[in-house]
């Protein structure tokens, strides 16, 4: 064997969450620590590769090298996403059964030790070395182990080595923890940064297929630039470096397992270190950094400021290509005028979701802030965002699967989230919708509560080592099953925490479906414009394509069935600019007929303000008509009868344009869980 091959310590990683491929910083955290032992390391990344060939790469990993010891390392052991495992029939995620395969396999090939480490294994370290059977496992920091690297390949002093488990009188045996800090060197050198170009190559080159998109308006819309867009993609996907700035968490938030992985005593790295090792990256061209920690402003913004005033010394030598960094960081402890800075320092945030907005629900989850430093944090980081213009507004991700989740404290989320106005400051909602249950005693979950997934499906046995997850019991009484619970949590994203709703009506669908040509010509014939719709021509309201206006000018200009007919039943190639013109329409119909829908709306209850737009938010207009209907069809039927509306009138088209512009959903459930005043009271025996 070639000696340039020859390896004391093979690191492997094959359990990447698939559709999210990254190269693991535990390979460069290890290496880094290996080579100062004077280990010689050899790594082997498999991510994203079938089982046949992950095999074969491993086998010749082992013959080609011939380690001392082979380590596996395991990040996690679920994908953490609930619905990856309700609704996904193949290609479900379990890292888990799939390291044991890989396990088995290169015992077949060598007499040499096997240890895993890792975050996902730290969390469950028995079990799981019980599950794998392994020589070692290392709880934690892997410092004590590289220290006594040669003693466990001659397995001998095992009960000497902090954060060990390893087998006695065949059951497995856990050392003493000792928690250490981010490594006092360099982590990267010329070989480890080859690996990482050579894998992200791999993976834009194999594993995103869809870089090759088919041209078209009718896929995309008009305007697209496909081009561009695929240069986004691209450098979307070049490589995130890793670099850990401190390491441990002093809180005790009940869902979260990194204090009992990482320590609740907070290390931090020198600064002068992390200087050095980005200067480095930046002189292989890399931009883009992911600074590791805990929580960067633990306690106070000291730390993350003494960061940020290092970036941007450092971006002022970088001229048009400066580089960006983010980190978790909590919504407190960082002011305005603080974030700001950071921002200015190329900080692009990074923050977890948010539990809620009912301070209680937060006190009993130990989450380390409250809701008025969430909301604060939201509009401070949208006002800064907007001031720079180089970043879209966040994301706002909700956690409803928390154990501590009631109709009274979803409800009192929503309100405050609505009282503040938030969703113009986020573009998106998301959901967590059931929580990943690491521990019973920690999480305070009930067995009888957790529902646990296998590779041979769904089980009746909890098994923590398997994706294992826990919605809310009276979520689930109330909505019978895990569809209606996502189907519920959808609504409250799309509509309620976002407007993503907005942009994705088809009113080209709804002007067929409400109405008919004739009924629209009629409404264009008889009722004046309005100076609202000139504005719309003019292309100030809202803003359109051009083509969109000009084909709306001219079915004003002569208005006729054939006309609207080519608008609602486009031929295939025309269908997105009608989907476009039907919008505007749409328009044009709402300012021509409004005074007859006024009346409609005075009964309802429902505000009107300047240009006679309804003036309430989707959580308030439903808050509103919950008072008295229980379903929308109610809405309809009670307004039909009331006014004696028919089909004809211009009113009931409004009435269909209101329900279905505000996305109005009305159930007695949705109410309970929306709009709850007050917590039911506690009875006591």
């Amino acid at each position: 064997m070639n000696c340039d091959q020859a390896a004391d310590f093979l690191l492997v990683h094959s359990t990447n969450y698939p559709y999210e491929p990254f190269y693991p910083y535990a390979l460069v955290m290890v290496s880094a620590r290996a080579r100062r032992a004077g280990l010689r390391v050899k790594r082997l990344e498999l991510s994203n590769l079938d089982p046949a060939e992950t095999q074969f790469w491993l086998k010749r990993a082992v013959e080609t090298h011939q380690p001392r010891m082979i380590g596996f390392t395991l990040r996690q052991t679920d994908s953490y996403i609930f619905r990856d495992y309700v609704n996904c029939e193949e290609d479900r995620y379990y890292p888990v059964a799939t390291l044991r395969d890989s396990i088995r396999q290169v015992k077949q090939w060598t007499d040499a030790p096997v240890v895993v480490g890792g975050f996902g294994f730290t969390s469950a370290g028995i079990q799981i070395a019980e599950y794998l059977g392994l020589d070692y496992g290392v709880k934690g920091s892997c410092d004590p182990f590289i220290d006594h690297f040669q003693a466990l390949v001659d397995r001998r002093n095992l009960a000497e080595v902090p954060n060990l488990i390893y087998r006695e009188d065949g059951r497995f045996k856990q050392n003493r923890r000792l928690f250490t800090g981010p490594f006092d060197g360099l982590e990267y050198n010329d070989e480890m940064i080859d690996e990482i170009i050579a894998y992200y190559g791999r993976s834009i080159t194999h594993g995103r297929s869809y870089l090759d998109m088919p041209p078209g308006d009718d896929v995309w819309g008009p305007g697209f630039d496909l081009d561009a867009h695929r240069r986004n993609v691209f450098l979307s996907l070049t490589p995130t470096i890793p670099i850990e700035v401190s390491r441990g968490c002093r809180f005790r938030c009940y869902f979260c397992s990194e204090p009992l992985v990482k320590g609740q005593k907070v290390f931090t790295r020198d600064l002068d270190l992390v200087e050095e090792e980005i200067r480095f990256l930046l002189r292989k061209d890399l931009r883009n950094f992911w600074f590791i920690c805990s929580e960067l402003n633990a306690g106070s913004s000291e730390f993350p400021l003494l960061v940020a005033e290092r970036m941007m010394k450092i971006n002022e030598g970088l001229g048009d290509r400066p580089l960006n960094w983010k980190a978790y960081h909590l919504p407190r402890w960082i002011s305005r005028d603080e974030l700001d800075f950071m921002y200015r320092s190329g900080f692009t945030t990074s923050w977890n979701d948010v539990v809620s907005y009912d301070n209680d629900q937060l006190r009993k989850g130990r989450i380390p802030f409250r809701a008025k430093h969430a909301i604060q944090f939201i509009k401070d980081d949208y006002a800064i965002r907007e001031k720079y213009n180089k970043l879209p507004p966040l994301v706002f991700s909700l956690f409803l699967g928390d154990a501590f989740l009631t109709p009274y404290s979803l409800s009192e989320t929503m309100r405050e989230y609505n009282r503040h106005r938030l969703t113009e400051t986020c573009r998106g909602g998301a959901a967590i919708c059931g929580m990943r249950v690491f521990d019973y005693k920690y999480n305070k979950i009930p067995e009888e509560q957790t529902t646990t997934f296998t590779p041979a499906g769904r089980s009746k046995d909890v098994d923590l080592l398997q994706p294992s997850y826990r919605v809310p019991p009276e979520v689930m009484a109330d909505f019978d099953d895990y569809d209606g619970v996502f189907e519920f949590y959808d609504y409250i994203c799309s509509t309620l925490i976002s407007i993503n709703h907005r942009g994705q009506k088809d009113w080209r669908w709804f002007l067929g479906y409400h109405s008919r040509p004739a009924i629209i010509l009629h409404i264009l014939n008889s009722r004046e414009a309005t100076p609202l719709e000139q504005r719309l021509l003019e292309g100030e309201l809202p803003r359109s394509a051009p083509a969109a206006v000009a084909t709306l000018q001219k079915l004003l200009t002569a208005p006729s069935i054939e006309a609207l007919q080519a608008v609602l039943y486009p031929l295939e190639g025309g269908r997105v600019l009608a989907a476009e013109v039907a919008r505007l329409l749409m328009l044009v119909l709402y300012g021509r007929c409004f005074e007859a829908f006024r009346p409609v709306l005075e009964y309802l209850g429902v505000p009107v303000g300047a240009d006679d737009v309804v003036a309430c938010t989707e959580y308030e207009l439903m808050g509103i008509l919950y008072q008295r209907f229980d379903h929308e069809d109610a809405v309809v039927d009670q307004v039909t009868e009331q006014f004696g509306l028919d089909e004809n009138d211009a009113a009931l088209l409004l009435l269909h344009h209101l329900l279905f512009q505000f996305n109005v959903v009305l159930r007695p459930i949705y109410k309970k869980w929306l709009y709850c005043q007050q917590e039911e009271p506690v009875l006591v025996s």
